[in-house]
């Protein structure tokens, strides 16, 4: 690789820039390294959602499980992906990283001190509704390929009783452009739909500039 800029004098800027193209640098070579297993998870949640279903109506499992083959098959460029649990610490709900589940720029442990992953009010229920899908927005830009806003994809996981649990974030960026006739796409959750409707702002984490941090930098 060979990159050309402008003569810099300024050592602290230099830096800055050494920084910056370190960090582009690292995050695609997590993206690709761990590109297919990405793509190996989100499979692996479209068999389970098959051959262990939650108690959640047919229509909304089979949709999801169509939407999540449809996302696998080449039609978005998944970055990260984590796991998370929902717990609760002193009477507030708390959701938490997996140690060790993370992937492509989401690869890195998240904060696990003992005030982190709290949700605010508004987002309580939100994170307990018995809904398969989170589709969202983030307020957050992509750090590779391309700058643009990130779509978020979450998948809820139940506990026996039907209860949720936790979730898994096969985290994706960019909708490749689509080919072909529109019935030939899964359809998209109407609004209104329980999958539709976004959880909202989460507590930020700390991380390296222009990763996503979940669980925060979400709008609804």
């Amino acid at each position: 690789m060979h990159i050309e800029i402008d003569r810099v004098a300024d050592a602290d800027e230099l830096q800055t820039l050494e920084q910056d193209l370190s960090s582009v640098l690292r995050d695609v070579r997590e993206v690709v390294e761990d590109w297919q297993k990405m793509n190996a998870q989100a499979m692996a949640i479209v068999a389970e959602l098959t051959e262990h279903p939650p108690p959640l109506p047919d229509n909304e499992l089979s949709e999801g499980r169509a939407l999540l083959s449809w996302l696998a098959d080449n039609h978005f460029t998944f970055l990260g992906y984590r796991e998370y649990e929902l717990t609760q610490l002193d009477g507030d709900d708390v959701l938490r990283a997996v140690p060790g589940t993370g992937l492509g720029i989401l690869r890195s442990d998240q904060d696990m001190s003992p005030s982190f992953g709290k949700l605010p009010p508004a987002v309580k229920a939100k994170a307990r509704e018995k809904q398969l899908l989170i589709i969202t927005k983030a307020n957050s830009r992509a750090p590779v390929p391309r700058p643009v806003y990130l779509d978020y994809v979450g998948v809820k996981t139940f506990d026996e009783s039907g209860e949720v649990v936790g979730e898994r974030l096969p985290g994706a960026v960019q909708l490749r452009r689509l080919h072909g006739e529109p019935a030939a796409h899964p359809r998209a959750p109407r609004q209104g739909d329980p999958a539709a409707r976004g959880r909202g702002v989460h507590p930020d984490e700390p991380q390296r500039q222009g990763a996503p941090r979940h669980p925060g930098e979400l709008s609804s």
